[in-house]
């Protein structure tokens, strides 16, 4: 059957049944649902339109695993990254030291199914404490994303302070930014308690939904307009109340749902140059 260019539905849950071994296996160890079989050949129908509709770069909240059973396909993959760092740091952490509990509950948690408090907190709390210092070694090595340093100076040259919330540990984050602690006005994040087996993680500013809750941190410091600048979901909170927003994707996804305007960044010298507009 491999061999023919079209197949009935029958035909391919005959195929489809003959692999689930491979998909029994992912429902066991990471909860997959579902699974279906595509077939593609150069005589198809319509086909440049149907490729079309995946020629431009686009991201799953879900995870999603193919096989190609017969022929050949290329795939692009473009890496994630974060708001400080040019790569995303603590969800890679997670998905190191914590690879089943997070293929489970991180789609669950973009697609909003469960909150980011209970999310985390499972994830990070399933983690043994001895591997916090490997933790902190990865992070350390995490380049910054460029601008940041002139982004500083500009700011302390008006008076601005710069303060960091992250919805990962407090510990990863003074790692990343290494000297440039000094320089921030203050690091909000998540603390971790490691006497014990296992991380127990706690938060003076634990919400309903998230384990800090960014607003209450941004209520901290009350000014005539507040900026945010966030990549991803556990910013969101925060980006819906602030006046000024500079958001990546998939911030800027969720933004986009919610109608909530934004400035569309890419490295920190944008942000500085669009603020410096902002203030002249």
């Amino acid at each position: 059957m491999l061999a023919q260019h079209n197949l009935t539905e029958a035909q391919k849950e005959q195929i489809l049944q003959a692999l689930d071994g491979y998909f029994q296996h992912l429902q066991r160890t990471l909860g997959y649902q579902s699974r279906d079989l595509i077939v593609l050949h150069p005589e198809i129908p319509q086909l440049e339109a149907m490729l079309a509709k995946f020629a431009q770069i686009h991201t799953h909240s879900d995870d999603e695993v193919r096989y190609v059973i017969a022929g050949e396909a290329i795939f692009g993959f473009v890496r994630p990254d974060g708001t400080i760092t040019v790569e995303e740091t603590f969800v890679n952490v997670l998905k190191k030291f914590a690879p089943e509990l997070s293929a489970q509950l991180l789609p669950q948690m973009y697609a909003r199914q469960i909150t980011l408090r209970e999310g985390v907190r499972k994830i990070l709390e399933s983690i043994p404490c001895d591997q916090y210092s490997e933790i902190l070694n990865c992070t350390r090595s995490q380049p910054i994303r460029p601008g940041f340093v002139e982004l500083l100076d500009y700011l302390e040259s008006q008076k601005v302070p710069l303060v960091v919330v992250s919805g990962g540990l407090r510990g990863m984050v003074e790692a990343v930014l290494g000297e440039l602690v000094a320089r921030v006005d203050a690091i909000y994040a998540v603390d971790i308690d490691t006497s014990g087996s296992h991380f127990q993680v706690w938060s003076d500013y634990e919400g309903d939904t998230e384990l800090i809750a960014k607003v209450q941190v941004m209520n901290e410091y009350p000014a005539d307009v507040t900026i945010a600048i966030g990549d991803s979901i556990t910013d969101l909170n925060m980006a819906l109340h602030a006046g000024i927003v500079f958001a990546r994707h998939p911030l800027t996804k969720y933004l986009d749902e919610n109608q909530k305007p934004y400035i569309p960044w890419d490295n920190f010298w944008e942000v500085r140059d669009c603020l410096i507009k902002f203030w002249q």
